[in-house]
């Protein structure tokens, strides 16, 4: 394909029509290159009273689902105000984001001095009672030090109800403790139980090695416990003035967060908000893919009819570039160029195959800023 500064511009055959003599008629199909010429398809008086009208594009993001699972044991009361300021961050950025987000809580609340409580807006704005469906549902479960893969998934028809088809889904898990479950087998019984459970990034924050307790009391003695090993800390346990803050090294979430291409983070820092910030800010890029766009509006405000979407792309110095339509979807583009709906059944987005998505981004001096012909056929009433 040859293209400079590129523009896309989405055709929806439909021009707005300022008399009543006018009827529409809606026989064009998807991606008829002549219909996007108001010249092959109607005459002159009709030319002088129907209008074409400009629609702006805007990116189709998707919903996303993300389940937070925190361990509720006594040795995480070192981590709790950290990982509450984490989680107050990361409900931020999701709001700030316009996404439509889902949050789903698995923990004790904040009645528990391990639990949480998730601010408003995603939150209800109370604690412990936070819960505000259907942005945020709290399953209130003491979490133990080794289980928390394990509450995923026996707690999962208590939260099935808030997860969506398509949705961007991810999981993060917050414990100073290994799992008992293998991460081999967390995602299989996952699946087996979910089947949208099938592309999810996992990410946590946990343990980064082992760490013996009598290493940091030796090491308090000595030197001060501000002086030992950053996973050395009172932790809050009763009469432990510098012990280990991790029960053993997170290997298997480490595994699922490699596997999946997630997040992790270090416990032991205790500076958790940056690890949170960076997994809602994947969750936001996951959930803005190229090259899909809400399909536009008649100038009505109305949906368009699927069958009067044209596609072109504009290349610099105004020349047009059709884009055919692909009826079979994305499977059906292969190495071609084309356009398809994200649904054929219930259209809820028009998506770029990826030749031509491949192409749009390619051009370094590609515009941001799209441009969207709607225009309806008219014809006068004899």
């Amino acid at each position: 394909m040859t293209h400079g500064v590129l523009v896309l511009l989405v055709g929806l055959i439909t021009f707005g029509c300022d008399s009543g003599e006018q009827t529409a008629t809606d026989d064009a199909a998807p991606g008829d290159a002549d219909t996007i010429d108001a010249a092959n398809t109607i005459d002159a008086a009709d030319a002088a009273v129907c209008t074409p009208v400009m629609r702006a594009p805007t990116n189709a993001p998707l919903p996303v689902d993300l389940i937070v699972a925190v361990d509720n044991s006594q040795s995480m009361t070192h981590e709790a105000s950290d990982l509450q300021a984490g989680l107050n961050t990361l409900a931020s950025i999701l709001v700030a984001s316009g996404l439509d987000a889902h949050l789903i809580v698995i923990s004790a609340d904040s009645s528990d001095p391990q639990g949480v409580c998730i601010p408003a807006p995603l939150g209800s704005g109370s604690c412990p009672a936070d819960e505000n469906l259907p942005a945020l549902r709290h399953v209130v479960r003491t979490v133990d030090s080794t289980n928390t893969l394990q509450r995923i998934l026996e707690d999962h028809p208590d939260y099935a109800a808030s997860l969506r088809p398509g949705a961007v889904r991810s999981i993060l898990a917050v414990s100073d403790n290994n799992s008992s479950l293998s991460s081999a087998a967390f995602s299989t019984m996952l699946v087996a139980a979910d089947q949208s459970f099938t592309d999810f990034r996992f990410n946590a924050v946990v343990s980064p090695y082992d760490l013996l307790a009598q290493d940091c009391s030796i090491c308090g003695v000595l030197s001060g416990c501000a002086n030992c090993d950053p996973c050395c800390g009172a932790d809050g346990l009763p009469g432990a003035s510098c012990t280990s803050l991790v029960g053993s090294e997170g290997t298997t979430y480490k595994e699922l967060v490699a596997a999946t291409e997630g997040v992790e983070g270090n416990l032991c820092t205790q500076d958790i908000a940056p690890t949170l910030e960076e997994v809602a800010n994947a969750m936001v890029a996951d959930a803005t893919p190229p090259c899909r766009y809400q399909i536009p509006t008649t100038p009505e405000s109305l949906p368009s009819p699927r069958d009067q979407v044209n596609v072109d792309i504009i290349a610099d110095g105004g020349s047009t570039l059709p884009i055919p339509f692909v009826a079979g979807g994305e499977d059906a583009c292969g190495d071609s160029e084309g356009w398809y709906y994200d649904d054929s059944t219930a259209p809820g987005a028009l998506m770029l195959c990826p030749s031509s998505c491949a192409a749009l981004q390619s051009d370094e001096t590609a515009s941001p800023s799209f441009r969207v012909a709607a225009q309806r056929r008219c014809s006068v009433a004899a």
